[in-house]
């Protein structure tokens, strides 16, 4: 954003010592192109940052799922060792 308004500012100064004319200049054209790259910078880091919250949040989503069923399996498992222990049936 700094670096947008730095161009900005300097646009500003260029414009000011140039003679007004009806047509484009050149020096137009390189700040357009510096403008949207600057642009194009600002989206490519907006893309990356949704997409790693999303990767980040399913990977979380992944691991207390395995957690879940991991210390589902142990309690399953300690039920059934109990159950064998004292002769009684476990129901679920």
């Amino acid at each position: 954003m700094t670096s947008m308004l730095t161009l900005v500012t300097h646009l500003s100064g260029l414009r000011a010592e140039l003679p007004p004319v009806a047509y484009v200049k050149t020096v137009d054209f390189w700040i357009f192109g510096c403008m949207f790259s600057i642009f194009l910078a600002l989206v490519e880091f907006a893309i990356v940052k949704v997409y790693l919250f999303y990767k980040y949040k399913l990977r979380r989503l992944e691991l207390e799922r395995n957690f879940f069923q991991i210390t589902h399996s142990l309690k399953a498992k300690i039920l059934n060792g109990l159950s064998l222990y004292t002769g009684s049936l476990l129901v679920n």
